[in-house]
């Protein structure tokens, strides 16, 4: 009995079969050509799987002021301050990785499932229908594994570092690996400097990651096992020179990567354009001296022309990101501009990138007024899609607002430039959650200081608090807006806003506002009047509230007392 419910599940999956056959050979479109009828029907689209949702989101448009979809949509459970924000996102994130640890700690209760039908072959990691890799456990290598090629291509193939090192010392190190399998492995160290790469699975941690600058320090991994390996492999193909020359330009060891590329050339062997771009971006390192600097780089594009290599976008963004690294002056900023003619003669227009190194060139701080922003800005607005090519191009926009905002003080800039990154789907090159709140600050700032009233309270409104939450400084100057403006209400309003931002603390911030208050009250109505009366007690009550709690505690240090501000602000 029980053989045949099994031959009956193989009949009905065989009918399931043909019957999907059957429906899509019903559903192949002829790509060009006339059927015998006459009829001609127009030639397949390729579709992909989010066409149908894109096209239905353009019909509904955006809500500024709708909270991002990874919070619950809900008032009481969205966070509305910056630390609420970053706990809520890190938490449902911290269940995911509770979840990959215990899949790769016990990764013996994931080979089978007592639920699968009877039939199925119950092999280990492969059990379930369909089987998506990136949920399986992976596999554990320790000095008692048996190992194979197959094992270190897939560490490579998966990016698993240390895992690759420890597979390639079980195989016995390089001379029992063919080339092809040497040259994978070399490309994988030298692209990460062998060291472990952060993982792109967890989105919200690198989101919330507070961005620091890139070194610019010498930080290859002199005598590593990618040298080891290099110089074991004979004879050295362009590919593994190309490989160790882009590895230590990246990390900065200018002048190895610099010898091995004169070594190359005695040699013979070509180079790509590739390799040349590292080497522009790390030219600085070998000459002292903006002159002999300058030389080097025309020298090396002097090169790559000898050699009938063709520049790419890349390659104006590796030159202007050492011109810009130099410092400043008339003499960099020429010789940038000279960059830039050259490479639209060419035909390659700059990216993003190169854009952001010229405003870190012509823009400084302590510097004189520029303006090459205008006809930055110019430019991209004609161009009819704006893509990423490269990880600095999330620079540009945070650069610009920041120009507009301390170097240009030019509100309508600004607003070009937020309406071009509102554009399409520009906002993907914000960047980060900090280059975001940066971006904001700057934008909220200028508007503040420059924009008219109205223009000022529409742009509040739609920003804060689901797309921004004004830091402490940005806090005071729309609080100084709103008492030049003379909207009482508002400014009852923004107590209500520190508290929910978190910066009810911050005894400053809260002098401000009842100086604000003081210095408005008396040409309001009566309505305003009280709402403003209200919230200066409701700061007292706050004030006792949070004395009594610094009693309770043993606190060394007390906060100051909110009642000394409010007779202070209204004595």
């Amino acid at each position: 009995m029980y053989s045949n419910i099994v031959a009956s599940r193989q009949w009905a999956r065989l009918a399931c079969f043909c019957r999907y056959v059957s429906t899509i050979e019903g559903q192949t479109l002829p790509q060009a050509g006339k059927s015998s009828d006459g009829i001609s029907p127009p030639p397949r689209i390729s579709r992909s799987p989010t066409d149908i949702l894109q096209a239905l989101a353009a019909t509904v448009g955006t809500d500024p002021t709708a909270a991002h979809y990874k919070y619950h949509d809900d008032p009481y459970l969205i966070p509305q301050s910056n630390y609420r924000k970053r706990a809520y996102a890190l938490s449902a994130e911290a269940g995911r990785k509770a979840a990959a640890w215990i899949r790769d700690e016990h990764a013996e209760l994931f080979t089978m499932r007592e639920w699968d039908p009877p039939m199925k072959m119950k092999t280990p990691y492969f059990n379930a229908d369909p089987q998506i890799e990136a949920f399986a456990p992976k596999p554990i290598y320790n000095d008692e594994s048996k190992v194979t090629e197959e094992d270190l291509r897939y560490t490579i193939e998966n990016a698993l570092l240390e895992d690759s090192i420890k597979v390639f010392e079980l195989l016995g190190g390089v001379n029992n690996l063919d080339d092809q399998l040497k040259l994978s492995l070399l490309q994988l160290l030298c692209f990460y400097n062998e060291k472990e790469p952060v993982s792109m699975e967890w989105v919200e941690e690198r989101w919330f990651s507070a961005a620091t600058r890139d070194r610019h320090a010498a930080t290859w991994r002199v005598g590593g096992l990618a040298e080891k390996i290099f110089t074991a492999m004979d004879p050295k193909t362009p590919e593994a020179y190309c490989c160790i020359i882009q590895g230590m330009a990246k990390y900065f060891q200018a002048e190895r990567a610099h010898v091995f590329a004169q070594e190359a050339r005695e040699k013979g062997i070509q180079l790509s354009t590739t390799v040349y771009n590292s080497l522009l971006g790390c030219v600085g390192f070998l000459k002292e001296g903006v002159n002999l600097r300058i030389e080097a780089l025309k020298g090396l594009l002097h090169e790559m022309n000898e050699q009938g290599l063709s520049p790419n976008s890349e390659t104006m963004s590796a030159c202007l990101r050492s011109i810009s690294s130099w410092g400043g002056g008339k003499m960099l900023q020429t010789t940038a501009l000279q960059i830039v003619s050259e490479f639209r003669l060419l035909g390659i227009e700059p990216t993003l990138s190169a854009y952001y190194y010229l405003l870190c060139l012509f823009c400084k701080e302590q510097g004189p007024r520029i303006d090459i922003l205008t006809n930055i800005i110019a430019d991209l607005e004609k161009r009819e899609s704006i893509k990423a090519t490269q990880a600095t191009d999330t620079n540009f926009f945070i650069t610009a607002m920041g120009v507009c905002s301390d170097h240009l003080q030019d509100v309508n800039l600004a607003e070009r430039v937020h309406a071009l990154l509102m554009k399409d789907d520009n906002y993907q090159l914000v960047g980060d959650a900090y280059k975001e709140s940066i971006y904001y600050r700057h934008l909220v700032t200028v508007s503040c200081k420059y924009a008219p009233f109205e223009k000022t309270t529409e742009l509040l409104d739609t920003l804060v608090p689901n797309i921004y939450v004004p830091e402490p400084t940005v806090m005071e100057e729309i609080i100084r807006t709103l008492e030049v403006g003379g909207a009482g209400a508002r400014l009852a309003e923004a107590w209500s806003q520190l508290v929910v931002f978190g910066h009810a603390k911050r005894i400053k911030l809260v002098e401000k506002l009842l100086s604000a208050f003081c210095n408005c009250y008396s040409y309001q109505e009566e309505e305003v009047k009280a709402m403003i009366r209200n919230a200066a007690a409701d700061i007292l009550k706050y004030g006792q509230l949070m004395e009594e709690r610094e009693e309770n505690s043993d606190r060394r240090s007390p906060s100051q007392k909110y009642e000394i501000i409010y007779v202070k602000t209204y004595s």
